[in-house]
């Protein structure tokens, strides 16, 4: 019994049946964000962390969407850098659809050491603020008795949101808003469906035509499917 215990001891605490060859990765937690920390348009996030491992040792984290529209790597890192900065891109460059994201991955010593897992949960979100728009292009005609643009917001605080048609994405200004709503802050993503009269918000009539979905959300702006309608 007691040569047993012994081994466990071994492969928990260490992850290496040899750690004087074999470094551990050590304790570590995630210490920020504390809770939730939100990333607008701009500007970046800073998950951070403790550890009293190797230096040198990998931390691979990653973002995890709780709604499970994305799984990204976040910027690579050493256990002693003690932190990384994300702007809610992915590796590509892309920004990620909004959504709260857990934060979870591995930390992993050099030497062939097995890694430490971060299990992600509710104490570390990040919550990139946005707006989805429909994934495929959108038809309406004027004999549909049910014409609607569904949505899902994302934002813990509260938010102005502005839907529109946009007849050429190089001129500014042209848009034709069609709908606009005061979003609350709220803990999850939220579904919401906005109806689309064929008129603006001020009455104007939309006329035919193949346009481009926009959406302004919170200062962000947000480009969807080709929307056409014929009156």
């Amino acid at each position: 019994m007691r040569r047993l215990a012994l081994v466990s001891v071994l492969v928990v605490g260490v992850g290496c049946a040899d750690d004087a060859s074999c470094p551990s990765a050590g304790q570590f937690a995630l210490t920020a964000p504390d809770g939730f920390a939100q990333l607008g348009p701009t500007g970046t996030v800073t998950i951070a962390w403790s550890g009293d491992g190797d230096p040198a040792a990998t931390v691979a984290l990653r973002a995890i969407a709780t709604d499970g529209v994305a799984d990204v790597a976040l910027p690579p890192a050493q256990l002693g850098d003690g932190q990384v900065a994300w702007d809610g891109t992915d590796g590509a460059g892309a920004r990620v659809p909004a959504a709260n994201y857990r934060v979870g991955g591995a930390v992993a010593a050099p030497g062939g050491c097995g890694p430490l897992t971060i299990t992600p949960d509710d104490l570390h979100l990040v919550v990139v603020m946005g707006v989805r728009l429909p994934g495929q292009p959108i038809s309406f005609t004027s004999g549909q008795a049910d014409r609607v643009v569904a949505v899902t917001t994302v934002s813990r605080m509260s938010a102005p949101l502005e839907l529109a048609v946009d007849p050429d994405l190089a001129v500014d200004g042209d848009e034709l808003v069609f709908a606009v709503a005061t979003i609350p802050g709220e803990f999850t993503p939220m579904a919401r469906s906005y109806p689309f009269l064929g008129t603006t918000v001020g009455g104007v009539a939309i006329p035919a035509g193949t346009y481009d979905l926009i959406a302004t959300f919170g200062g962000a702006r947000t480009r969807g499917p080709r929307l056409t309608w014929t009156p």
